[in-house]
């Protein structure tokens, strides 16, 4: 979060930048050009926008907090229930903590 609104992890790059960017017909390419980040850090198909007939602000961001299937799995009914209230441009952000560290004994 920046300001209270949702970034790309690890950048300073605002979300809805993405989606103003798509609908104003800037390519992914283009957006991380202009944002100096790398194009794979900007999560989606570099090809939706050319193959679908919406535009981007019908689309509905739910973004998981960990790409660790343990945590995802953990958290199943958080996703389905944001998934199912999603609604065309919204965005909505699920925390999911990292699993707890192993302690390992090197007694």
């Amino acid at each position: 979060m920046l300001s209270g609104a949702p970034v790309l992890r690890g950048a300073r790059m605002p979300v809805d930048a993405i989606v103003d960017n798509l609908d104003d017909g800037v390519n992914i390419a283009e957006i991380a050009e202009q944002f100096e980040i790398p194009p794979d850090r900007i999560d989606g198909d570099s090809d939706l926008r050319q193959e679908s007939p919406h535009s981007a602000s019908s689309i509905a961001f739910v973004v998981l907090g960990s790409n660790i299937w343990p945590v995802v799995r953990d958290h199943g009914a958080a996703i389905a229930a944001k998934v199912d209230a999603a609604t065309p441009g919204s965005y909505e952000f699920i925390e999911m903590p990292p699993p707890p560290k192993r302690h390992t004994d090197s007694g």
